[in-house]
């Protein structure tokens, strides 16, 4: 049975990165990083431009020992991104990803 959801990079195809995590530890290090709360209505998401692919690379790499997840889903998903841009050698690294089985149930693995 799953516990309270990882936090994870929900959004990562345009110029900024979304992360949703609950934890308030984390939501500091986010915001001391440069990360900004998406909005009132999105209680839990944070946002940090990241235009190009460096400026993504260097979000990612922050991210990753963080333990924060990539979710997995349709079109150019967050774990698909990481994916190519370890491809491309921009990237070294293992990363983990969450993909739901339902609303409430999902599952992680490390790639």
């Amino acid at each position: 049975m799953n516990h309270a959801m990882p936090p994870c990079v929900i959004a990562a195809d345009q110029d900024f990165v979304s992360v949703k995590t609950n934890n308030p530890s984390l939501q500091q290090t986010l915001l001391q990083f440069g990360f900004l709360p998406a909005s009132q209505d999105k209680a839990g998401e944070f946002i940090k431009r990241a235009n190009g692919k460096s400026e993504k690379v260097v979000v990612f790499e922050f991210l990753r020992p963080l333990g924060v997840h990539w979710s997995r889903g349709k079109e150019w998903n967050p774990a698909g991104i990481f994916e190519l841009l370890r491809d491309q050698n921009l990237i070294k690294s293992t990363f983990k990803s969450i993909s739901w089985t339902s609303a409430n149930t999902w599952v992680t693995r490390e790639e």
